[in-house]
């Protein structure tokens, strides 16, 4: 790596490689120069020249050897540069990814000749400014691709370097960890900024955060400036909001000497995509699949309408928790049209209108499996991938794992058109089966089923483990959420908080768990990431840094009181 002789900030420098060199006539000092090289080639950045057939794959970029004229130059008038690579080069999306900071009317203009880059610096450059030239992930190596991340070529039309920063970090909001590989965007706070910059302006500089989610925008003028960053896993520079992790400074930050440096803080997460149903699918014979583009609750239908009216039919959805599909089920004979009126929370009205098409059958499936719950097991969910009804009245026989039968009529209580609660008449541990006769439930169609049978496992409470939490809300905090997932960060239980609390869940099954806290700021029950069109950040979340591991048979007892940005960067003492 080619660093400045002055490095500021040394622990906290980003990947960016700021071409340096060390004091004027450099190039006409034949021992510097060759120490220079030496310098050159000793940093991490170093690649090899080529493999032998059968070798390591080369896997390290291209490194700078030589550049002319020598950056850093005051009063620059050059109208070019060149730079020169220990190994043959090409360039990536030039056009998207070399561009001047501040940015210039005309574009640079880079063409390379083996191992050799000379780009043609813009005419409209101004007077009194300092430049970066950024050539981000533009320079390859010629055989593998591999890229040199960061190169900047820096250089005053004036008399003096502006040498004012922005360091900062970037974390991981939902992870709580420091975030490597984020673009740390900076623009001038003035009348060409506006929100929508993030998705079409180049930025007027930026920088690389590290793998302790590090970064410093420097070469800055005083002035204000506002800082977003972003992942930006397509390298264009334009924020990709459903695919790319993104982070802002709510205020404008100011810049006026070196004696008072702002230290800024990302708190990264990817956006939500703003729910709304997609284009209907109709892979079944009776039912039009409706794909919601997040999952929601609540989905409501009204004024359903058929053409002709006069024909018989039978409609029905499933609208009960929460969904990422809707699906409308319907029976009709002669009817060429369907139309109704679908909602959501959070997503406007929309009306949807089809023509029922004969595709395949669906063929009814029922599986049952008991209701989560943290205790021992007493009732269990029927549930199809289709309308069902039961025979109240029927009897079914329950088989215990001892082998005794009883004759059993179940309490149907609907969940939905597609589900069923039931409590079980025995309650011992073991595997259970359960029989429905020929008859005992219908499809939409009035098909009566087959002959069903299922097993039920009940397990005993020595197979399962006991969690008593002690909880403690944090310090200045809104009401929140505290939910315990498995170790994939999936949710298993999740509970409104409020203040301190002692929670008991038993009948766990053993495994490994975490826990983490969420401030719920607009109680909607959930964790909310960050929204730039609104200008809203994610919510606070903390992770207890310990994992909960759950035996069989096992009672765990832990308290916990989190507290807020444990994770985060000391801010770096102000420069004196």
């Amino acid at each position: 790596m080619i660093v400045d002789s002055a490095q500021k900030f040394a622990d906290t420098r980003n990947a960016t490689i700021v071409l340096t060199l060390f004091g004027a006539g450099f190039f006409a000092r034949v021992g510097i120069f060759l120490m220079g090289i030496a310098l050159l080639m000793m940093g991490p950045g170093c690649a090899s020249v080529g493999s032998p057939e059968g070798g390591p794959e080369d896997t390290l970029a291209p490194t700078v050897v030589s550049v002319w004229p020598e950056p850093f130059q005051t009063a620059f008038v050059a109208s070019e540069i060149e730079l020169v690579f220990d190994e043959y080069i090409a360039l990536k999306n030039p056009a998207q990814q070399i561009f001047m900071s501040p940015p210039t009317r005309e574009k640079p203009k880079a063409e390379v000749r083996g191992k050799r880059l000379k780009v043609e610096l813009p005419a409209d450059l101004k007077e009194n400014t300092t430049y970066a030239l950024s050539f981000g992930d533009a320079v390859v190596d010629f055989t593998a691709g591999n890229a040199n991340r960061g190169l900047r070529y820096v250089f005053s039309t004036g008399p003096a370097i502006d040498s004012l920063e922005i360091p900062g970090a970037a974390i991981d909001v939902l992870e709580q960890k420091p975030l490597a590989g984020v673009r740390a965007m900076v623009y001038r706070n003035d009348s060409s900024w506006t929100d929508s910059a993030v998705y079409n302006r180049l930025p007027d500089s930026y920088a690389l955060s590290n793998e302790k989610g590090a970064f410093v925008l420097d070469f800055l003028s005083a002035g204000t400036y506002r800082v977003v960053a972003w992942v930006d896993a397509n390298s264009d520079f334009k924020y990709d909001p459903l695919k790319e992790s993104f982070g802002f400074v709510d205020e404008v930050v100011q810049l006026e000497a070196e004696d008072s440096i702002p230290y800024v803080q990302l708190a990264m997460s990817i956006a939500h995509p703003k729910p709304s149903f997609r284009p209907g699918r109709q892979r079944f014979k009776g039912r039009l699949d409706l794909p919601i583009t997040v999952p929601v609750q609540k989905v409501r239908i009204a004024d359903v309408e058929f053409w002709p009216a006069s024909s018989p039919f039978f409609w029905t959805t499933d609208t009960v928790g929460t969904l990422d599909t809707l699906r409308f089920f319907h029976e009709t004979e002669g009817v060429d049209s369907i139309r109704f009126v679908v909602s959501a929370q959070g997503v406007a009205a929309d009306t949807v209108q089809f023509v029922p098409r004969a595709n395949k059958t669906l063929t009814p499936k029922y599986t049952v499996h008991p209701v989560d719950s943290f205790g021992p097991v007493v009732r269990i969910i029927l549930e199809s991938n289709g309308p069902f009804w039961p025979d109240t009245q029927a009897t079914t026989l329950w088989t215990s794992p001892t082998g005794d039968s009883l004759e059993w009529t179940p309490t149907w209580m609907p969940i939905s058109p597609l589900r069923y609660i039931l409590e079980i008449p025995r309650k011992e541990s073991g595997s259970h089966r359960w029989r429905l006769w020929p008859g005992a439930l219908k499809n939409a169609r009035g098909e009566p089923s087959d002959s069903l049978e299922f097993a039920v496992m009940v397990p005993s409470i020595s197979e399962r483990a006991e969690l008593k939490i002690k909880f403690r809300v944090p310090d200045a905090t809104a009401p929140g959420i505290l939910e315990l997932t498995k170790s994939d960060g999936n949710p298993v239980y999740s509970t409104a908080v409020s203040g301190d609390t002692t929670l008991v869940l038993g009948w766990i099954a053993p495994g490994t768990y975490r826990m983490r806290f969420i401030e719920d700021r607009n109680q909607n029950g959930r964790w909310d990431p960050v929204d730039w069109p609104s200008r809203r950040q994610p919510e606070r979340l903390v992770w207890n840094p310990e994992a909960i591991e759950l035996k069989a048979n096992w009672e765990v007892e832990l308290e916990w009181k989190p507290q807020w940005g444990t994770l985060l960067p000391a801010s770096p003492k102000s420069k004196k």
